[in-house]
Formats: C-alpha cells, structure tokens, sequence
C-alpha cells in the first residue's frame, strides 16, 4: 500500500500522541471513530499503565510537541487526576518543557464540567459540546475492502493528530487503536522503542482497508450509521462477547 506521507523517518508521527484512556462514554454516537457508540465497553488504561509509558519516554529521552488526553470521555476515568500527575512528570521534564497537554472532552454533563473545573491551568481543554447521540461524522464504518478496495491509502490524520496510546499498544492515529479493539487483529506496538517506518508501515497495511477514513471514493460525510459489511460482523462479535484476548500494554 502506498500513501502521500515519507516515513523513512516516523518522527513526525511519534512527536504527537493521544492516549485513549478510557472507552467509556456518556453519549451513543453511532458513527464515532472510537467505536464508543457501536461497541460500547467501561475499559480503561490502567494507571501501571500510564506510569509505564512515562517510564519509558522519560528513560529512552523522547520528546513530545503535544500529549491529548482522549477516551470516550476521559472524565469519566476515576483516576484521572492521578494520571494527571503522571503525565506532570513528563511536562516538567527538561526536553519536553513546550510540549502541550490537552483533554478531549464532550461537554455533556453535569459531573464532567464539575471534573474540568477542578483541571489544573497547564491542562488545555477541547470541548467539542456535542449533543447527545450526536451523527454527524465522518463515514468511518465503511471499509474500502468491502468495496473492493485493496489498497487503501492512509489518510492525514497520524500526521494532523498524532499517534494512538490504548490498553493495547501504539498505533498511528487514534482512529486505528480503535478499529483493532473491535476487529481483534492485535497489532498495537507494545512499547515506544520498537516503533519503526516498518512497524507502522505493517499497521497501515492492515488498518486502512478496514477505515472509512482512506482517502478513497468511498468517505463522505453522513448523518446516518452506515456500516459495510466487515463493521457489521466485527461489530456483532465485539458485542456478542465472541473476541478473543489481546496483549495488554506494560
């Protein structure tokens, strides 16, 4: 599969993360690129977990421009201000003193707003004040493959956004850290130094045939849950209980 973007070097990508630390959400977006509407589950990354990636930037000297705090809706991860603390540790760290530190949040109700008050100033947050159920998405549950699509190229947004951080590895964005916790391929990157041009190379190979966001003919904005046929299967056996274990993180 070939794409737009060199990654002869994948520092650009690694410069950026988004740690999902929790699945858990408030709303039912049924075209949500997290899966959280269509898949929905309480998981969340354990705070071992947390502190083994600071562990590890901190000792292999990794440099970050910008850490988002995503889920689902983080507020919603009882221990957030510990994490927080965590994530302290690497902003006061002499080689990531510009690095910015964000939290994606929906806005929806009481008890999150009450969480974001109580956020420390160094914690910029992105309120998206979505209305509950909200559909207007991008077409991520259509799969080029269903479309006869081989060779889906990869879209933008590793490079705009920045990598993905979930339970179960690295991805390159976000939106892929998700599709593999609903399809089960199990292929997150289990640690920062063995993220390579290969390694996400590999990744896109796999994750693009299956994401709605490949620059092909087949992504549109909608309204409407649309789900090509792979969705719907995958989809039924997340739901049905019917996956399998993949290795955790740390």
């Amino acid at each position: 599969m070939k794409h737009n973007y060199d990654l002869t070097d994948p520092s650009p990508i690694p410069k950026k993360i988004q740690i999902e630390i929790t699945t858990k959400c408030n709303m039912g977006c049924k075209n949500c690129d997290r899966s959280c509407g269509q898949a929905p589950t309480d998981e969340h990354m354990s705070l071992f977990q947390i502190k083994g990636f600071v562990k590890e930037a901190l000792d292999n000297n990794f440099d970050f421009d910008r850490i988002d705090i995503m889920g689902g809706e983080p507020t919603l991860h009882p221990e957030l201000f510990e994490i927080i603390e965590e994530l302290k540790v690497l902003k006061n760290n002499i080689k990531n003193k510009k690095c910015t530190f964000r939290l994606s949040t929906n806005g929806v109700s009481g008890f999150t707003i009450s969480v974001l008050n109580k956020l420390p100033s160094w914690i910029k947050i992105r309120n998206s004040n979505k209305k509950s159920g909200q559909l207007d998405f991008e077409s991520y549950n259509l799969a080029p493959i269903d479309y006869n699509i081989d060779n889906a190229p990869c879209c933008n947004i590793p490079w705009r956004c920045g990598m993905g951080l979930s339970s179960y590895g690295f991805y390159p964005c976000g939106a892929g850290a998700s599709l593999d916790r609903v399809f089960r391929f199990n292929i997150g990157t289990k640690n920062l130094i063995s993220i390579n041009s290969n390694s996400i190379q590999n990744q896109f190979n796999i994750l693009c045939k299956y994401c709605g966001h490949s620059p092909t003919k087949i992504r549109q904005k909608i309204k409407n849950a649309i789900l090509s046929k792979s969705w719907i299967e995958a989809y039924k056996k997340y739901n049905s209980g019917e996956i399998k274990a993949m290795e955790l993180i740390y």
